[in-house]
Parts: C-alpha cells; structure tokens; sequence
C-alpha cells in the first residue's frame, strides 16, 4: 500500500512538471503575445500601452468583434521590440484607421474616447513622428452626443423611404449609415457634408445594384434636392469637380 501511494505520488509530481515545461514552452515559442497575465507588465517605452490596449480590445470585442483580428495585430506590432518607433508609429495609425470604421459602425461615444485615448498615446510614445504627421489623426463626429445640429428631417425621411423600399438589404444598411454619419458632421464642414451627400446620391444612382422598381434614381434625386435647398452655395452639379478646403 506505501509502495503504491508513493508511486502515485511520484506520477503526480511528475505530471506538474509536465505541464509546466510545456507550458513555459508554449511561452517562449510564442512571445508571449497571446499569454495573458493578471500583472502584465508596460511594454518598455510604451506609456498607456496597456490601459489603451484593455479598453480598445473590450470595446471593439463587444460591439466590432470583427475588427478584433485588425485591433489585435496594430497593438501587437506597435509592443514589437524589434519595430522601429516610425513602424510603431505607423501601427498606430492603422489602429487609428480601424477604430474609426467601428465609430462609424457603431456611432458609439464611447469609441471616440479611445481615439482621443490613441492620439494621446501617440503624442506621449512618439513625440517626433506625430509632430510630423499629426493631421493624419483627425475624426470627425459620428454620434449624436458631440453632434452640433440633430439629423435634418429631409434625410430622417428619406432614411425612411430607403428602409421600405426594394433595394437590396446590404445596400439598405450602408446607404442609411453614410446618410446617418454625414448628418452627425459639423455645420463648419458644410463643403464636406455636401460632397459626402452629392456622392452617396451617385454611387446610389450610378454604381449601386438597381432596386426591382429601379427605386435608385428616385431615392438620389431626393438626395440632391435635399442638397441643393440646405446648401445652395455649397452645391455643384459636378462632383468630379468639387473641391474640399482643408
């Protein structure tokens, strides 16, 4: 009976040890960049990194999870030691990129306190690459709480006639998110909400699948007229040729 127990206790010894070593194993063989710890200490020269990295992953998990991929592999390239900052930086940026699709997508608030959160990080992380480039971190409000003027009714009905109409449901749901995010714009950028307007209203007429009824045409005329009432000055008949100040 001793002899048994001590043999027992020998095979468990020897299972802890196992599954330790390939544990470690699997730690080393993979960086460490999928292993997660309850301490996990600040990639070195990276202020923020892992406050950022929390709360952009759990935001984008529960309302994007299919940007959580993209999310996952700028954050891991910008903790890459082997990186240049100018790579880091350029990481960041991409990250930048991607959380603003969600914003768009989700028209949460809470998604651009996480950009601010990033242009913050890439103020404090890469100083001289930011200084350099800092216009590339720019978004435009997406969502009702920063907004300076509600929804035009004009676009709230015809977000409705393209809800009833025959057009195709995927195409349903981009026309009504560009109209929805381009009303949510500044009155300052008047110019780039007609451009934004004048090329949904052709993209829908020219480009987009027709509808049964061929409901597009009227759907971007609607559009246009919409256009030229609000924006009379800022209207022009030929998108090709319209310029965006900066």
């Amino acid at each position: 009976m001793l002899r048994f127990l001590k043999s027992k206790g020998i095979l468990f010894v020897g299972l802890v040890l196992f599954i330790g070593i390939v544990v470690l194993t699997i730690f080393y063989i993979d960086g460490g960049k999928n292993f997660s710890l309850n301490n996990q200490t600040e990639p070195e020269g990276l202020e923020g990194y892992n406050e950022l990295n929390k709360q952009a992953t759990t935001f984008v998990k529960e309302n994007a999870p299919r940007s959580s991929q993209r999310i996952s592999t700028q954050f891991g390239k910008i903790a890459d030691k082997n990186l240049s900052d100018k790579e880091k930086y350029e990481a960041t940026k991409l990250l930048f990129t991607d959380l603003i699709f969600v914003y768009a997508d989700t028209n949460n608030p809470e998604a651009a306190k996480i950009l601010d959160n990033i242009i913050s990080f890439a103020k404090d992380n890469f100083p001289k690459e930011y200084n350099e480039e800092d216009d590339k971190l720019y978004y435009p409000c997406l969502d009702e709480s920063c907004a300076d003027s509600p929804q035009p009714p004009e676009i709230l009905t015809i977000i409705e006639d393209i809800k009833e109409s025959d057009l195709d449901p995927r195409l349903k749901e981009s026309v009504i998110e560009d109209l929805t995010n381009t009303g949510y714009r500044s009155k300052d950028e008047a110019k780039t909400k007609v451009y934004q307007y004048l090329l949904i209203a052709e993209d829908l007429k020219e480009n987009a699948p027709k509808s049964p009824t061929n409901v597009n045409a009227e759907l971007a005329d609607k559009i246009i007229d919409f256009v030229k009432t609000q924006y009379p000055d800022e209207y022009i008949n030929d998108i090709s040729t319209y310029t965006l100040e900066q």
